[in-house]
Parts: structure tokens; C-alpha cells; sequence
């Protein structure tokens, strides 16, 4: 069974624009070098760099502005800006354990935010941009905390029960969706901001390292990847449990998923015809299309207008950041570097953009 990529990269290079249109015809090519941070950069993601490790850069959508905002001896990546555009945090080994740090957009101001003698992992941030929820591993296990960025106050919101992990806001900020080992099960789990009402809303004891877990805009529903018979395939449950719904329900790998912006339409990731592809289908699962080329093609997400849909695919070799029109085909590569780019994402509209 094929296995998709979930990871980060990053460097500073000559940046060179494409523009395609079915499988990949070379329109224009455009060298340009950025020393400054554009105020159009609307995408952060993290790239290869020399040494084995990673940095942070941003770029505009149409290729331009590209910067490495981090440029330092330690592997940093999975950034992620603030809902309201003023901060990235992202992971790092600067100061030993993996732990979030937050910068502005032009690389300045860095600090640690977490500050945790362990190994801190997947993380998100509240709607108000005043918190950042995360997991850190414990002497015991995995716990979910929230850190205020005011204070640097932590919470720790599980304490110590079961191994805890993906933790993500939901919109409206009130609650936090979670995954959780408890009585020997994993389960997909919900609890209110502060930690309490602890609801289980799905077993999904064999999930993969390709899990998602996502909340549609309206903080009704999740969806998150589970595998059945062998195959992944892309589900939503509702947060009274009573909408479960396995949305693909196809005899190939279905997985990722994010939901546009008016919640109408969901984009993902399949190789049901052959190799890995973005397809776009309605939120309900009905009218599945494919929209781009297809050949390593992976971690698919809507922009904030929800005119546009980013992806990364290493048709040419190495893990590059495209964009493709949510209507399908009309695709183009953002970041022609051949040297392998991760965990791209997308600056909230609210921000001004």
C-alpha cells in the first residue's frame, strides 16, 4: 500500500516561475532574487537545507518574494501563522528538545514559547491568536497543553490521561479536537477550551502516520483519515456523534482532506487512478473530480479565498510547492527549486490578504 509524505523543508535560491495548464507545458520563466520579505507573501513552509535540516521561508502565491526567514544552525519546520497574520510559530532544536517558537513575518523577534524540557509536537493555534495548543511528550507519556503568549503560562489540559496528540481549535475557539490511546484504543476525542467534557466521538485504533484532522468552518464537524479493509479513506463525524460518514469509501488510498472556506467542498489527496492526485468532491462525498496532473501529488489545501488550491508533488523530482484552480488543471508551480519544500500553509484571509 502506498504511503504519503508528511514532512518539512527549505534554502535561498534564484526563484523562477512556471505557469501550466494540463500535464505541465513550460509558459515563462522568470529568475528573480528577494532579499527583503514581500508584504504579498502569503504562503510559509519549511525547505531542505545544507546539512540535513530544515528552515522556514515565505513566498508569494505567484512565485515571487521568497525568503528563508530562520536561516539557522538547527532544523526547524511546520510553521504556522497566526490567525491573524502577525505571527509564524514553528518547531526547533535551537535550544536542545523540539520546542514552538514564534517569529513576526519578517523572521524577527524569535522566542521560545514552550519551553519544555521534552519533546514538544504537533501544535495549533486558538481563533483569537492569544494561545497555542500542542502535545508534549511527559516521563509518562503525551499530553495536550495550551501556552498563553502573553504570559507563557501552560495548562496542562489532559493530565496524564492516556497518550494524547493532534490537538486543533476549533474555529470558534471553544473546543479542541484530539486523538487519544485510552484502554489500549486510540479514539478521535473532543473536550471543551479548558480541558473539560471529555467526549469520545470515533475508535479509530489503527490510524497511520498519515492521519489529518481537520474542522469544518462552522465547527460542526471533523474529518480525519481511517483505514478500512486495507484502504484509507477520508471520514466526517459530527460533534454530537450522530453524522458519521465514511465520504470516499474506495479501494484506493484516500487521505489528507481540507474543507473550502464556505465549507461546500472538500479537496484530498487519492491514487485511484494510479498515482497520487488531488481530487476535489462536495462536502457530503458526491461528485469526486480529479484536479491535478497527478504523480506524487500531496497535501492539498484551499486557499483562504478559496480560489486557489496548494499542494505539494515531486513530479520533477523533488517536493515543490504548486497551486491549482479548484475547478482542476489550470496548474502552477510556485517554487521551482528541485531541492524539496514541506508542510506549506496558507496566510489567513483576516490577516489582510
Amino acid at each position: 500500500m502506498k504511503r504519503s509524505i508528511r514532512t518539512a523543508t527549505m534554502i535561498f535560491v534564484p526563484l523562477t516561475m512556471l505557469s501550466c495548464h494540463g500535464d505541465s507545458g513550460l509558459v515563462s520563466f522568470v529568475p528573480e532574487f528577494v532579499n527583503d520579505v514581500s508584504t504579498n507573501a502569503n504562503i510559509v513552509f519549511s525547505r531542505f537545507v545544507t546539512g540535513g535540516l530544515f528552515d522556514i521561508f515565505v513566498v508569494a502565491e505567484s512565485g515571487v518574494g521568497l525568503v528563508n526567514l530562520t536561516n539557522h544552525p538547527a532544523s526547524e519546520g511546520n510553521p504556522r501563522w497566526s490567525p491573524d497574520g502577525n505571527l509564524i510559530a514553528f518547531q526547533s532544536t535551537r535550544t536542545g528538545a523540539t520546542n514552538i517558537f514564534t517569529m513576526t513575518p519578517t523572521g524577527g523577534d524569535v522566542r521560545n514559547v514552550t519551553q519544555m524540557d521534552r519533546p514538544v509536537g504537533d501544535f495549533d493555534w486558538s481563533p483569537d491568536s492569544k494561545k497555542i495548543v500542542f502535545q508534549g511528550e511527559t516521563v509518562f507519556g503525551v499530553d495536550i497543553y495550551t501556552v498563553d503568549l502573553t504570559t507563557l503560562a501552560k495548562a496542562n489540559l489532559t493530565k496524564g490521561e492516556g497518550i494524547n496528540l493532534y490537538p486543533r481549535y476549533s474555529p470558534d475557539g471553544k473546543m479542541i479536537a484530539f486523538v487519544s490511546q485510552r484502554e489500549g484504543k486510540y479514539g478521535l476525542f473532543l473536550m471543551t477550551a479548558d480541558g473539560s467534557n471529555v467526549l469520545c466521538l470515533a475508535d479509530i485504533t489503527g490510524f497511520d502516520a498519515t492521519f489529518t484532522l481537520q474542522w469544518s468552518p462552522d465547527s460542526k464537524k471533523l474529518l480525519y483519515n481511517f483505514d478500512t479493509n486495507g484502504f484509507r479513506d477520508i471520514f466526517t463525524v459530527s460533534i454530537d456523534r450522530r453524522d458519521a460518514q465514511n465520504l470516499t469509501n474506495h479501494p484506493a488510498d484516500d487521505v489528507g482532506g481540507d474543507w473550502s472556506p464556505d465549507g461546500r467542498y472538500i479537496v484530498f489527496q487519492s491514487n485511484r487512478s494510479g498515482t497520487d492526485a488531488i481530487y476535489r468532491m462536495d462536502a457530503d462525498g458526491k461528485n469526486v473530480q480529479k484536479i491535478s496532473s497527478g504523480l506524487n501529488d500531496t497535501y492539498a489545501q484551499y486557499s483562504p479565498s478559496g480560489t486557489s488550491v496548494l499542494f505539494l508533488t515531486a513530479r520533477r523530482g523533488a517536493y515543490e510547492i504548486w497551486v491549482v484552480s479548484p475547478g482542476g488543471f489550470d496548474e502552477r508551480l510556485v517554487t521551482p527549486t528541485q531541492i524539496s519544500d514541506r508542510t506549506p500553509r496558507w496566510k489567513p484571509k483576516r490577516s489582510g490578504l
